[in-house]
């Protein structure tokens, strides 16, 4: 199955037809090395993408959560109420976005405590926020790239794209579209485990967007037809 940047499909995934003629090369090439090829999967694949990456714009994870924000998208075991208030961005002051980070990601995939700063340099990165150092030594054990030691790589568009596409095939999660459905890839990215009987965060909007992006490929490839 083809990607063309089309009006199109920029409408359907919430970004401009300059920024996806920029990225449709490297999306197109991405999804070809991890063989996302078939139309129904491509096209989930590029509405998390989008979705993650806010259109492709934000290709690190922003930790800039209000004091409230904070409360409420992480448990207490993860953050205290005293933490929140003492780094959640309020009128006064903004967000400790590292502390944050170090905080919330600590302990958790293969990630270490908060004084290592592990949280903070392997939060969400690239077009799916890939999160945690095992999966940045996973990707780097899988393509090379040394995203352990120079986490930065992972903003690179290239690095982004592939990191996109080596997450969602690393995670068989082909299967759990075509086994479970879109809402449980959406659970698996945004929550982890593709089983929760949580929805994920814009779980609607994440099902639209891929409903859109597969109408606008399914059109451009029938107008290439003779």
């Amino acid at each position: 199955m083809n990607l063309l940047a089309t009006p199109a499909l920029a409408k359907a995934l919430q970004t401009t037809l300059a920024s996806l003629n920029l990225w449709e090369p490297l999306l197109a090439k991405a999804a070809k090395e991890f063989n996302i090829v078939e139309s129904h999967e491509l096209a989930a694949w590029l509405a998390q993408c989008a979705h993650e990456s806010m259109g492709f714009k934000a290709l690190r994870e922003n930790m800039n959560y209000t004091v409230d924000g904070l409360l409420k998208t992480f448990a207490r075991h993860r953050i205290t109420e005293e933490e929140c208030r003492k780094w959640g961005r309020t009128s006064d002051r903004p967000a400790n976005q590292m502390a944050i980070a170090n905080r919330v990601y600590a302990g958790r995939g293969g990630n270490g405590q908060p004084d290592s700063e592990d949280g903070w340099r392997y939060r969400g990165g690239g077009l799916i926020h890939l999160t945690h150092i095992g999966n940045y030594r996973a990707f780097e054990a899988a393509t090379g790239i040394p995203v352990v030691a120079q986490p930065g790589l992972i903003i690179q568009p290239e690095v982004a794209a592939r990191s996109a596409a080596w997450y969602w095939k690393a995670n068989n999660l082909g299967y759990v579209l075509g086994s479970k459905g879109f809402n449980a890839v959406s659970r698996a990215i945004n929550l982890g485990n593709w089983a929760s009987k949580t929805p994920a965060l814009h779980e609607k909007e994440r099902y639209a967007k891929w409903e859109a992006v597969q109408g606008a490929i399914e059109a451009a490839n029938r107008g290439r037809q003779p």
